[in-house]
């Protein structure tokens, strides 16, 4: 079979409220480049075992359609964080999350022989963005997100991240000619988590297993 692609990225940034999947594609003499980003909402499911169900069976989809494009496949996830906020107090319940989630991330991935590494906030931000620091905004992204968001519109992937709100929410929105719309961050994070396999070097990527 010719594959289009000499390897594909799977950028992921997991939570159990919205998890942010990109597909990053490669060829030899290209540079890396986004195929496809979104965001699974898991806001309306109750429980936790059933938003990783929906997460096993969006990830397992996923990897079947990229075996279709490459023979090489490699998952970049976040790794959890140790503190939150910039307090220096260790967050469990937020470490439980993320792990919880890198194990699925891992298990799905195992059955396929994907490799699945994880990569510090800081670490992925500075490779790929260039900078970790808070820029206010007008258009309702926190400020720890801006750069990143801007990053993943300059990609052009504005109408991939960007999503028009029907609905009453107000918070992290803005308005444009009379609509209301919110940039999804999470969906841009996976973006810049996936290319930041192709900048980072070895010591800074954790193999998961």
């Amino acid at each position: 079979m010719a594959y289009i692609y000499d390897l594909i990225v799977i950028g992921i940034d997991q939570s159990y409220t919205d998890t942010g999947i990109a597909v990053i594609g490669c060829k030899t003499g290209t540079e890396p480049r986004c195929l496809d980003v979104k965001a699974i909402d898991l806001h309306k499911i109750k429980t936790r075992a059933e938003k990783r169900r929906k997460l096993h069976r969006a990830i397992k989809h996923l990897i079947a359609m990229c075996k279709l494009r490459t023979s090489k496949i490699t998952i970049m996830c976040e790794r959890a964080r140790l503190h939150g906020g910039g307090h220096s107090f260790i967050n469990i319940d937020a470490i439980g999350a993320m792990c919880e989630l890198t194990a699925l991330i891992v298990d799905v991935a195992y059955k396929y022989d994907i490799s699945v590494y994880s990569v510090d906030t800081r670490a992925w931000k500075s490779a790929v963005v260039g900078s970790c620091k808070k820029v206010e905004n007008n258009y309702g992204v926190p400020p720890e997100k801006y750069l990143t968001v801007k990053h993943v519109v300059n990609l052009g992937l504005r109408d991939k991240v960007l999503h028009e709100i029907t609905g009453r929410k107000t918070k992290g929105t803005f308005e444009s000619n009379g609509k209301r719309y919110a940039y999804n961050n999470d969906a841009c994070d996976a973006v810049c988590i996936g290319l930041s396999y192709f900048k980072l070097t070895g010591d800074k990527m954790k193999l998961e297993t």
